[in-house]
């Protein structure tokens, strides 16, 4: 697992992105390259607190 960020490359696009309230946003990216599977689309969930991010949910 230490060696994954060299063992694979891939590329990445934002695919959309959504303010849920005031202080909650989702972007989803879609990565695709090397890696087994070959393609992931990922929802970055995230809490900001100030000018923070107070909380990050990276999920399928």
């Amino acid at each position: 697992m230490a060696d994954a960020a060299t063992e694979f490359t891939y590329t990445t696009e934002l695919t959309g992105a959504q303010q849920t309230d005031e202080t909650r946003y989702v972007a989803t990216h879609h990565l695709e390259d090397n890696f087994p599977g070959g393609t992931v689309d990922l929802r970055y969930r995230f809490t900001l607190r100030g000018d923070l991010i107070e909380c990050l949910v990276i999920e399928p």
